[in-house]
């Protein structure tokens, strides 16, 4: 475990990173303009849940294998991985606009007109091409284009969110299973007091008095076993919905009630703001999806300006099958032509109005969520520095309350003292005992929590 200075450090560290964000985004991190065109930093890449591996901190091979069939099973990421190829053929099909479109055409035509019967065969290769001269492709691209970058996004926080879940429900589990651990050793020992009690009845050291009370701590503790195995047993087949397998497919392991919870207190790599902003995959995706509006508003501006294709054909055409290939056959026509829309009752600047409030709104979403970015982060590091002083500090509670056990204990033994002491030192220890390991997995939670609030991306070098 790491000293208290270096975590104050870390939140001190923090803190400022996040002040100088904060004072960025006052400063204007987007102005009311649409940009010329958007630039991302080519040195950025998100960095995947399975390979950063922040996970194996806890050297836990059970959750290692939890999270490894997560990945491979989940249903949420199955489908953020179709809706990434859903968008890259949007990309594509956006993009296709650049080629001329081709046809091939063969046929047999007889007609008759005043009296004049006419046949022919023909053979063609018709061919229509919209030209980008005013960008009207270009802007489509780029939309899609966009929409596909923020479904990767989305992907890599799908990715985020699964691990995190599955380690919160992970270790939600072992909080219980440690629970039950710590009640049924209390139970044993709270069983071998109510035996003394009783043969010290039978003695006549004892009044009855003391037996009473001693089975009623005992039977008090033995009722709480059943609420904990239910939760325990509810908590398994919410992890397995989580790794889209039945609970019979999860590891053995899982059902271990001895697991022993660690401390957890490290320094954790916060870095700079700017890094802050590109790690988190819900601002990659809120910056992606402004990108793909502001190419929506040129595609709406461009609406206003004329439009230039050319078409026509090359074939041929006869009366007999047998010339279909003679130069006398031979066919073409080529028709440019420039259309321009010069009034639609005014139903395009509405259109590039709402395409403004869109954006506006995409905007108002992406400072928005720069604002909970920040928020999560100090909230996830404040709940991790402080569960990780009170995990300190019950360690040493639950050390004086078992001395205070025993001592109470013995004191009784001997007849120096009442059984109520004996009674407030058993319930003080079965309390603290249960705080400990609450604030042990509220300890690992918050840490899971700030790995979720910064998007993953710290390297696992412990």
């Amino acid at each position: 475990m790491v000293t208290l200075n270096r975590l104050s450090m870390a939140g001190l560290l923090l803190f400022l990173s996040v002040t100088s964000l904060c004072h960025a985004q006052k400063s204007g991190i987007l102005s009311d303009s649409i940009p010329q065109r958007w630039q991302y930093s080519s040195e950025f890449s998100q960095t995947l849940p399975t390979d950063d591996k922040w996970w194996l901190y806890f050297n836990d091979k059970c959750l290692d294998s939890l999270i490894s069939i997560a990945i491979t099973n989940n249903y949420d990421v199955l489908t953020a991985q179709r809706r990434i190829s859903m968008a890259k053929n949007a990309e594509r099909i956006a993009q296709s606009g650049y080629y001329p479109g081709l046809s091939i055409d063969a046929g047999w035509n007889k007609e008759r007109l005043s009296a004049v019967d006419d046949d022919y065969f023909t053979l063609g290769l018709n061919f229509n091409w919209e030209i980008d001269l005013f960008g009207q492709i270009s802007s489509q691209a780029k939309n899609k284009k966009a929409l596909w970058q923020a479904s990767k996004a989305q992907y890599e926080g799908t990715m985020v969110s699964l691990c995190a879940n599955v380690a919160t429900a992970y270790i939600n589990l072992r909080t219980w299973q440690t629970q039950l651990f710590v009640a049924t050793s209390h139970i044993n020992s709270q069983k071998q007091i109510l035996d003394m009690t009783e043969a010290r009845y039978k003695s006549g050291l004892a009044s009855k008095l003391d037996v009473t009370q001693a089975r009623t701590i005992y039977l008090n503790t033995l009722s709480s076993v059943s609420p904990l195995k239910a939760s325990i047993e509810s908590q398994i087949h919410s992890i397995s919905l989580l790794l889209g397998v039945y609970a019979d497919a999860l590891p053995k392991s899982i059902y271990f009630t001895d697991y022993n919870m660690t401390d957890s207190a490290i320094v954790i790599p916060v870095g700079i703001p700017a890094d802050l902003l590109r790690r988190r995959p819900d601002i990659r995706s809120a910056e992606y999806t402004l990108a793909s509006l502001a190419a929506s508003v040129g595609i709406a501006k461009k609406e206003f300006l004329p439009t230039l294709s050319l078409s026509g054909n090359i074939g041929f055409k006869t009366d007999k099958i047998n010339n279909i290939f003679s130069n006398n056959s031979f066919t073409y026509s080529f028709t440019p032509k420039i259309s321009w829309t010069i009034f639609e009752g005014l139903s395009r600047n509405y259109q590039l109005a709402n395409a403004k409030e869109q954006y506006q709104i995409a905007i108002n979403n992406y400072n928005n969520t720069v604002m909970t970015a920040i928020t999560e982060v100090q909230n996830a590091m404040i709940a991790y520095h402080f569960n990780s002083l009170e995990t300190h500090e019950l360690i040493k509670v639950n050390e004086a309350a078992l001395l205070a056990l025993q001592l109470s204990v013995d004191l009784y033994k001997r007849g120096l003292s009442d059984f109520t002491n004996v009674l407030t030192s058993q319930q003080n220890y079965l309390q603290y005992n249960n705080s400990l390991v609450t604030s042990r997995g509220k300890t690992l939670l918050s840490l899971i929590a700030l790995y979720q609030a910064l998007g993953g991306g710290w390297d696992y070098t412990y």
